[in-house]
């Protein structure tokens, strides 16, 4: 059996990280979070820039999923449908979606 005193302390990668450089020369060096910066970062998700962005997409997949939801639990013919191909329905619908905003996105990107 390991003594507990003989393990090695944990690794600093302090060091390292400060030595990577970042993936994209474009990018800045920021410091890496800390344990402080997540209830920070919690506090500050209503006011987000990326959460603004993407909004209006989220609370669509959403209410999807509530819908989908409240019809298989309150409608009985949907109750009688095997959950996995319901779900995968679902799925599908969601990933058509999904497939058609990228391919606007290139669209506008590229042309």
């Amino acid at each position: 059996m390991m003594n507990p005193r003989a393990t090695p302390p944990p690794a600093d990668f302090k060091e390292f990280w400060d030595k990577t450089p970042p993936a994209y020369a474009s990018s800045a060096r920021h410091p890496r979070y800390s344990n402080q910066d997540w209830l920070h970062n919690l506090l500050n998700i209503p006011r987000s820039k990326m959460l603004r962005r993407v909004a209006n997409h989220l609370m669509a997949n959403t209410i999807w999923a509530l819908i989908v939801y409240s019809l298989y639990n309150s409608v009985p013919a949907f109750a009688k449908v095997k959950k996995f191909s319901f779900v995968q329905r679902a799925h599908v619908v969601l990933l058509l979606d999904q497939c058609r905003i990228f391919i606007h996105t290139l669209h506008v990107l590229l042309c």
